[in-house]
């Protein structure tokens, strides 16, 4: 079963079930013709950040989000501006503390095998 870069949730086989996925991480729930174009930037942020869910790594274009207008409706936790911008700062927190923790670990390792 393949899976998304970032959790164990599988990968979604449609472009539907990507923007359903999607939905939780940005915290949109619905796509509108009001949001439809916050909800590709946000997506588009997880994939700079990473996080794909399409075939390598991307996430659904423009025209795919705009194709999908009243067709997504999820029960996530709805994320105003403030709180989304909130959460990236966080998601790239922890991905900096995890990058300086995986480096460590070879430094150590390294210095472990030198005699």
């Amino acid at each position: 079963m393949t899976q998304t870069t970032q959790s164990n949730i599988p990968a979604p086989k449609t472009i539907k079930e990507c923007l359903e996925v999607q939905s939780h991480f940005i915290g949109i729930p619905t796509i509108t013709k009001k949001n439809y174009q916050e909800f590709y930037r946000r997506g588009k942020t997880l994939q700079i950040m990473g996080v794909g869910f399409l075939e390598d790594g991307r996430m659904p274009t423009i025209k795919e989000v705009e194709e999908h207008i009243g067709k997504i409706e999820t029960d996530c936790e709805r994320l105003d501006l403030p709180k989304w911008n909130s959460a990236i700062a966080t998601i790239l927190n922890d991905l900096t503390t995890q990058l300086i923790e995986l480096e460590s670990t070879k430094d150590e390792s390294k210095t472990k095998e030198t005699p």
